[in-house]
């Protein structure tokens, strides 16, 4: 009889190592994958030639699409009415620039009258130091803004006097009632303190 023996004790290591590294891989991409369903917040990487890579379901929603028909899409024909906007920003972000809440606005898909705003970021992705595309955050603001135009036009539109002030006692908002009872226009007192305009002055401008 002839026998040998082979140490395999290194293949083996090899082969658990390779293991946990798929295992550990396919975790971070299931966790990954879980957390661009859920969140609030609409997701999209781009590759370098601006072809969408990954889209979550909210981003993809937005336009009325699937997650599927996004991928493979250039941003150009995804959002080609917003593409003119957002052109250099992506080219920006290519070139090593993050670029952050950048306002975007369109129509509502469901209801062409009704406009949907988003503030969105763009930054570089990369992979051992080579930037491979860009990756997109936005979130919908639409709500926040539909109530501060209600509140404009609510505050523009009321009889009485109203005007806000910022910690420091400056004037950040002023309606106009309170224009036609002070004598200024919004415009000469944004930034200024209200206390010094109006309190040491008499009515007819002259300094108490």
């Amino acid at each position: 009889w002839i026998g040998t023996a082979t140490d395999i004790e290194d293949q083996k290591q090899l082969e658990l190592s390779l293991r946990r590294a798929r295992r550990e891989a396919t975790e971070a991409v299931t966790l990954l994958e879980s957390v661009e369903a859920a969140t609030p917040v609409g997701i999209k990487l781009v590759d370098r030639d601006l072809k969408v890579v990954r889209i979550n379901r909210m981003l993809a929603g937005a336009d009325g699409r699937a997650v599927e028909e996004g991928i493979g899409l250039p941003v150009s024909e995804l959002v080609p009415e917003l593409w003119p906007q957002l052109e250099d920003t992506y080219r920006r972000a290519l070139a090593g620039e993050t670029v952050g809440n950048v306002e975007v606005s369109k129509p509502h898909p469901a209801d062409p009258h009704r406009m949907r705003h988003w503030l969105a970021s763009f930054y570089p992705v990369l992979i051992d130091g080579e930037i491979i595309g860009v990756g997109n955050v936005v979130v919908d603001i639409t709500e926040q803004k539909e109530a501060e135009e209600f509140r404009a036009v609510v505050m523009d539109n009321m009889a009485e006097g109203l005007y806000a002030l910022d910690a420091n006692g400056l004037v950040t908002y002023m309606n106009r009632a309170a224009e036609a009872m002070l004598g200024w226009t919004e415009g000469e007192l944004l930034g200024r303190s209200m206390h010094d305009t109006i309190h040491f002055q008499r009515a007819d401008g002259t300094t108490v």
